[in-house]
């Protein structure tokens, strides 16, 4: 502590105040000249303490480091790293980016999902600001019936949802799953407008190194096709609407993945006929053995009227065969309006639908 000619002691911390790259500092004349507001404490922490003189005021910020009124301020310099700025680096065109983080929990095998925020959100209203009421939909596919939601948040391209989600998930079926986001916009309508989707294969999320920690993703327009490594299938469909008949051909599959345990792959399709989540008639094709690229090439009719349309399905199931274990499932492909199908399975049925008495062949990826 220092002294100034007169009388009174000038406070340490203006003696010895630190160079900032500001003008130098006028030490105070007296402290008679000056005026001293007494120091108030809020938590253990100094709010304000101030000296005023004739032409400066000095403040001690909640820092405890002073600064000139009139002068630089050091916070508006502070450097931003650099993972902010990428993740705020938007491309043109961008439909908004969410952020997440996984975790699987052995003991209880339980996906835990959380859901931390989005970015960047196309308003509902071109050149509005905020015109957005933003939730997210987690799907673990391929079950696209069931899904978990975030709550909405209103007015606003940038929200911050922070909820956690929960799936029961076996262990063994990690590798399998992918885990979708979906962000709509739930305008006042009550429509829910899909914004975006983010897929997120598991077996490829848990492999990477980094997946402990918080990940971003950019939405996509189009959702895209999800990955397996289980297979393909070629599936024909026919309706013939003055029979009310539909017509099921299973005619190949290619890329089977042979057990673990096994040599070669002797396989059976099973074709399973719907209405509103019922088993009304299940067909099986011929075995086909030694072959992970099988050809069946067999066709199964089933009665359908018209005004049933949208309550049917079906399901072909790639099924092992010669084995005592019952229904070990190699992979299955789903058709059916949207209340049981969604993606090629979806656009497959609907194109039947619509093509008359017309055969349509599609290739399916196993799930």
């Amino acid at each position: 502590m220092v002294r100034g000619k007169k009388s009174g002691p000038i406070p340490e911390f203006i003696r010895t105040y630190p160079a900032l790259h500001q003008p130098p500092l006028v030490i105070l004349p007296t402290m008679s000249t000056c005026t001293s507001r007494r120091l108030r404490k809020t938590s253990g922490s100094f709010l304000i303490n101030k000296y005023v003189t004739g032409s400066k005021d000095l403040t001690l910020g909640w820092s405890g480091s002073p600064t000139l009124l009139g002068g630089l301020n050091p916070d508006l310099y502070k450097a931003v790293p650099e993972e902010e700025v990428e993740e705020d680096n938007f491309p043109e065109g961008h439909r908004g980016r969410l952020w997440f983080n996984l975790e699987y929990d052995v003991s209880t095998e339980r996906l835990i999902v959380h859901v931390i925020k989005a970015k960047n959100l196309p308003s509902r209203v071109y050149g509005a600001v905020n015109c957005c009421d933003p939730f997210v939909r987690i799907y673990l596919m391929p079950d696209e019936r069931r899904y978990l939601q975030s709550r909405p948040k209103k007015k606003t391209c940038n929200p911050k949802f922070d909820e956690t989600f929960l799936f029961q998930l076996p262990s063994r079926s990690t590798s399998e799953r992918t885990l979708k986001f979906t962000v709509f916009d739930n305008d006042r309508g009550k429509h829910h407008n899909p914004i975006g989707h983010v897929l997120v294969p598991l077996k490829e999320f848990f492999e990477s190194e980094n997946h402990a920690e918080v990940q971003w993703r950019d939405l996509e327009k189009k959702e895209d096709q999800i990955p397996s490594d289980l297979g393909e299938m070629m599936i024909s469909l026919c309706y013939n609407q003055n029979l009310e008949r539909l017509i099921v051909t299973v005619c190949e599959a290619r890329g089977l993945r042979i057990p673990e345990g096994f040599k070669t792959l002797d396989s059976v399709c099973r074709v399973v006929f719907m209405r509103e989540h019922k088993v009304v008639k299940t067909k099986k094709t011929m075995v086909c053995k030694n072959s992970c690229d099988p050809k069946y090439n067999e066709s199964f009719h089933f009665r359908m009227s018209q005004s049933a349309v949208n309550m049917c399905s079906v399901t072909v199931q790639v099924v092992q065969a010669g084995i005592k274990e019952k229904d070990r499932c190699l992979g299955r492909v789903v058709l059916g309006p949207y209340m049981f199908s969604r993606g090629k399975g979806l656009d497959h049925w609907e194109e039947v639908m619509a093509a008359g008495h017309k055969q349509i062949r599609y290739w399916h990826k196993l799930s």
